[in-house]
């Protein structure tokens, strides 16, 4: 197996973008730019704290069906007008924001500890919080460029 696979590293990057490959992340373009990247950090967070074992796994990764998904978001806030330096600053950062807040679950998670509002996982309110204040602060930007 080894001499296929090479390492003990490749086997698991290689389980990683199996599965996570199987993860349903579907991205829907509608609203203005700031309504997308909303939902679609809570979807990506969604996605995630439902598999905290295979989120624990991939953690310091980004698999190739979360690229694609942030490529997407990024082509669909540029065509919302936002500039794309702007748009791909923006989206990357809020997807490793998200990503690390649904790291921090899925510890929680693992460890037996009850991390579910009303029957659903969401967003840390301090995450939450601060993908607000990005998306208030980059529109803020783009209104006035020369700040």
């Amino acid at each position: 197996m080894y001499k296929r696979i090479g390492s003990r590293a490749n086997l698991v990057a290689e389980l990683i973008e199996m599965h996570t490959g199987r993860i349903q992340f579907e991205f829907h373009p509608c609203g203005t730019w700031e309504d997308m990247i909303w939902d679609w950090c809570q979807q990506l967070h969604r996605s995630l704290a439902s598999r905290p074992h295979l989120t624990l796994m991939a953690q310091g990764r980004v698999p190739a069906v979360m690229r694609s998904s942030v490529q997407a978001l990024i082509a669909a806030v540029v065509r919302d007008g936002v500039p794309v330096e702007v748009a791909g600053e923006c989206c990357w950062s809020l997807a490793d924001l998200t990503i690390n807040d649904a790291v921090e679950l899925a510890r929680e998670m693992t460890g037996g500890e009850s991390v579910t509002t009303n029957g659903s996982v969401q967003l840390s309110k301090r995450t939450s919080d601060a993908i607000k204040w990005v998306l208030r602060g980059v529109g803020a930007a783009i209104e006035s460029p020369d700040r």
